[in-house]
């Protein structure tokens, strides 16, 4: 609270509040002339907090991006289905300029998550990882010798799990015969 809001600093905010990017670099820049303080910047732009214009000042000092949130909907919530070529044009929008997982998410109307996973396929992987391979198993003739005896011990210990339950049914039921 502020001393000079009175009796209105005193209630509680209903709306968290949003700023633009354009607008915190403007409150950094102006207390950069020097002609104002941080505290003076809050009460003038009805900011509730100092801290909060310290923190913007700081990055744009050390020139790192001052982040902006958004309205509605948050980015890392607002996912959707991609195709492979969205998902192409997103990886290679990020390869060609110094884009933010943030921005790409807001640009391309995805999630940040997955802004951020298709960046990190497409460096590991090339296009190739960017497909979708969900629910698909290799074929016989596709495995290597370890992942063929691997998915035959999968099935044995399927096999021997289903036959314990078998015969820990068929005691179960002798058992209530007797009885």
């Amino acid at each position: 609270m502020r001393s000079m809001d009175g009796a209105e600093g005193l209630k509680k905010r209903k709306k968290h509040r949003t700023y633009t990017r354009a607008f915190k670099e403007m409150v950094a820049k102006e207390y950069q002339t020097g002609s104002i303080s941080i505290y003076e910047l809050a009460c003038k732009y009805d900011i509730p907090s100092k801290t909060t214009v310290r923190q913007w000042i700081i990055r744009y000092n050390n020139g790192e991006e001052i982040r902006t949130t958004r309205e509605g909907a948050s980015p890392l919530t607002k996912g959707r289905k991609t195709t492979v070529q969205e998902r192409i044009e997103i990886a290679k929008h990020h390869a060609q300029g110094d884009v933010s997982y943030r921005e790409l998410a807001e640009r391309f109307d995805v999630s940040y998550q997955q802004a951020r996973t298709i960046v990190i396929k497409y460096r590991e992987y090339g296009e190739m990882g960017l497909e979708d391979k969900r629910g698909r198993r290799k074929s016989e003739d596709q495995l290597t010798e370890t992942e063929q005896l691997n998915r035959e011990i999968s099935k044995l210990r399927a096999d021997k799990r289903k036959l314990e339950v078998e015969n820990a049914l068929l005691k179960k039921l002798d058992e209530l015969e007797r009885n």
